[in-house]
């Protein structure tokens, strides 16, 4: 994982730095960082979280539980493509205002096709194997595949897209920073915007605990399951490791946003 820069001589140029020194804008710029990450933390363990419940329902042979796990898969699947399409084409929807949405896409130009093809793909994968399972086809070979994809190919790229907004969030940081050596005003709006993040890091880590807990028990069932188990084996030791991830940078993000506390 990207280590968040805290040095001004070594952080390049930030999006946020071009031209834009207005405090105010600054401040919520730093918030809706806040937030982004938050998202992206999302994307990242939602698809995990999808194919443990497919995988679960593709093993039991209870039909009602069966019923219960696609329909926590597809309610899922739904809130995860509601924040793709959010950073991408329902900004304003998604909540984020006219005047910094350009900024987000800037942010998000950085691999803005590798990320809509990366996406693209788990969302009709998913689709298809809900679709399928809904209808009491197996899709055994179908939900490994993808499994695979979401341990290498997704994550990686959701990875990056946490790095780019924490690195982003370290900078504005850092210059907020500069600003509120120079004006009591522009301190107060530094203070502001980093309690406002560090409670949304905090949620967060509330999620993450939960998913980790979640993770140890998939753990447990896929290892009672055998050969037909891979695929959920697969996603539950990815998400014990992308629990710890999310827990080092919620820590890293603290220690970024309390130099300017």
């Amino acid at each position: 994982m990207t280590e968040l820069a805290s040095n001004p001589a070594t952080i390049k140029v930030s999006i946020a730095a071009q031209n834009r020194t207005d405090p105010g804008r600054l401040a919520g710029w730093k918030t809706l960082l806040g937030e982004l990450i938050n998202y992206g933390a999302r994307l990242r363990f939602f698809p995990h979280r999808i194919m443990m419940f497919l995988s679960l329902a593709e093993l039991t042979q209870d039909p009602d539980e069966r019923a219960r796990l696609i329909a926590s898969a597809e309610e899922t699947f739904s809130s995860w493509n509601a924040i793709v399409q959010g950073l991408t084409h329902n900004q304003l929807k998604f909540g984020i205002s006219p005047e910094l949405s350009p900024w987000v896409d800037e942010l998000m130009a950085l691999d803005r096709a590798s990320f809509d093809q990366i996406t693209s793909y788990f969302a009709l994968g998913a689709a298809s194997a809900l679709k399928h399972m809904k209808a009491g086809r197996p899709q055994t070979a179908e939900l490994l595949t993808l499994a695979h994809f979401v341990a290498e190919n997704l994550l990686a790229r959701m990875n990056k897209l946490v790095d780019d907004f924490a690195t982003e969030l370290a900078n504005v940081a850092v210059r907020e920073r500069e600003h509120s050596e120079r004006a009591m005003q522009e301190r107060a709006a530094a203070r502001s915007s980093s309690s406002s993040v560090i409670k949304l890091t905090e949620e967060l880590n509330r999620v993450n605990s939960t998913v980790h807990m979640i993770s140890l028990n998939a753990l447990i069932q896929a290892a009672r399951s055998g050969e037909s188990g891979k695929a959920f084996g697969i996603i539950a030791t990815e998400i014990q490791k992308l629990s710890g991830e999310i827990k080092a940078l919620t820590s890293d993000i603290r220690t970024a946003l309390e130099m300017v506390g």
